[in-house]
């Protein structure tokens, strides 16, 4: 079995490619179910403001990466190929440790990446295509990123998109305590931004939802903080200094042609991908607008310890990825193993039919005798499998492999 990974990043494609392959919650389902109908034997997908990534487990790499390939260039409506990355065994596995670790990310060492990469799997067991190589290989990356965060320290100074958003704010436009600020969106990144707007003690709050209950709740908590109608977004935006939205629409929520009864500057984070915010809006004299890759210019004092370690962190990693290596290589002979079970379980059934046939025994007595043959054929192998799970070289596998095959089912059919 063999792991490969194929998608776009924030390193390979801007915004507006990216944008083409981001998938909701329910289109990574069906993408997920699509990929194992067509026979990849498992898949996860992890979609995030700065990537879409297929990572699959496969006996099949390259039949597998053109089907993934086929798939989404086929979902962004055109030929995206120049802009994907395309990883194969340890290189693929790397590439996901350090993706959970934070090193890959847009702001380096961000503490969302983490959460989304266990979300990600765990859809992925939900629908089925997350099974024995991936569920390994992406739990023993959560674990290790969460022990790196542990030893470096990192949830001291946590990091992301929310914080440095509104740090990148700051910096473009000065003190907030003055400002009013509108945010759209109440998902994981607008409560992340409203969290730290809260700490910069900005004069005015406002939250805009397309789903109004939800507003409700943060209301409820934040007296301080006052709702607008969905549909009255436009409106309220007059009187507004700053526009953050970070919602999960597959549409642009904020549409240029309403955007003209402005009266004073406003500045427009927009950290949705797909974006929410026509990129149009700019056109006017008295918008800035800005984009998730535009964080990638902050300076932070933080960040910079965490670019002195991360280099440390990759080599660690390195160890990582070879045990995982070392384990997937074993677990080859679980079929072998497996073979020799079965072959096992027919030797004492024919057996016993065939005492059955010439003597009567009590139930207690054929079940004394089934414990009695296990206990045998499994002392005389024992030696010889364990010898089979400390294999550790492919040629001898795959030679053992056929041998054990031929001898315990094909010669067995022929006697």
């Amino acid at each position: 079995m063999q792991i490969v990974l194929v998608g776009i990043s924030h390193k390979q494609a801007p915004i507006e490619i990216r944008e083409r392959i981001a998938f909701t919650l329910s289109k990574r389902r069906n993408a997920m179910q699509q990929l194992i109908s067509e026979g990849i034997e498992e898949a996860v997908i992890l979609s995030t403001c700065n990537r879409s990534e297929i990572i699959a487990a496969t006996s099949q790499p390259e039949k597998c990466i053109q089907i993934i390939l086929n798939y989404l260039n086929d979902y962004a409506g055109e030929d995206l190929s120049p802009y994907f990355i395309i990883k194969e065994g340890e290189k693929a596995m790397l590439h996901i440790f350090e993706v959970a670790c934070g090193l890959d990310s847009i702001v380096i060492g961000e503490d969302q990446i983490l959460g989304q990469v266990k979300e990600a799997l765990e859809i992925a067991q939900e629908v089925g295509s997350g099974k024995k190589f991936l569920s390994k290989l992406i739990r023993e990356a959560i674990t290790f990123s969460k022990l790196m965060r542990t030893t470096y320290a990192f949830s001291e100074n946590p990091l992301s998109i929310g914080s440095i958003g509104v740090k990148f704010i700051k910096e473009r436009i000065g003190s907030l305590k003055t400002k009013k600020v509108l945010i759209i969106g109440t998902g994981k990144i607008g409560c992340l931004v409203l969290k730290y707007l809260l700490e910069e003690e900005v004069e005015e709050i406002y939250i805009a939802n397309r789903t109004h209950s939800k507003i409700n709740r943060i209301l409820e908590d934040h007296e301080s903080i006052r709702g607008v109608k969905y549909e009255d977004r436009y409106e309220a935006l007059t009187d507004m200094d700053i526009l953050i939205t970070g919602t999960s629409s597959p549409h642009i929520v904020i549409k240029e042609e309403y955007m003209h009864k402005l009266n004073k500057p406003l500045a427009i984070l927009d950290l949705a991908v797909p974006r929410d915010v026509d990129p149009n809006v700019e056109k006017s004299p008295l918008i800035q607008l800005f984009t998730v890759d535009d964080l990638q210019t902050i300076v932070d004092g933080h960040l910079q310890y965490r670019y002195c370690i991360a280099e440390k962190i990759r080599e660690l990693i390195y160890d990582e990825v070879e045990k995982m290596s070392i384990w997937m290589l074993q677990s080859q002979v679980d079929p072998i193993i497996e073979c020799i079970n079965t072959w096992q379980k027919q030797i004492i059934k024919e057996t016993l039919d065939q005492l059955s046939k010439n003597s009567s025994f009590e139930i207690s007595e054929k079940e004394y005798l089934e414990q009695l043959m296990g206990t045998s054929i499994r002392r005389v192998m024992r030696n010889p499998i364990k010898q089979l799970k400390n294999l550790n070289e492919p040629n001898k596998i795959e030679e053992y492999g056929k041998i054990i095959k031929h001898l315990f089912t094909e010669g067995s059919r022929k006697k």
